[in-house]
């Protein structure tokens, strides 16, 4: 009786793991370093939000927005289990891949 009851267990903890990465990925926490228009805090976030890939599988669970110059916003998305990637958003031009996926080796 003791195993089943480690099995639930442990079947629960994964459960509720899962629940709270499905949360986290579909509103990734934002961190703003400067002032950015809440415009461009709305459309980062609506574009960083789920899977990064359907082959490399990485949630995003953190936005740093490092820096706002000339209409641009820069900003890092720091993904789970692992990753960042760099990018930037302004309204004219969209979004731009500044730094490439790192963390993968």
């Amino acid at each position: 009786m003791k195993k089943h009851k480690k099995a639930m267990i442990a079947l629960l903890i994964v459960a509720l793991f899962g629940m709270i990465l499905a949360c986290i990925s579909s509103h990734p926490f934002v961190s703003r370093r400067c002032e950015v228009p809440e415009e461009y805090v709305a459309e980062i976030r609506a574009q960083s939000v789920g899977v990064y890939s359907k082959k490399v599988p990485l949630l995003p669970i953190y936005i740093s927005i490092e820096q706002f110059s000339a209409g641009r916003a820069y900003y890092t998305v720091h993904y789970f289990p692992f990753g960042t990637l760099g990018m930037s958003y302004s309204l004219t031009d969209g979004f731009c891949q500044e730094n490439p996926l790192t963390g993968l080796q």
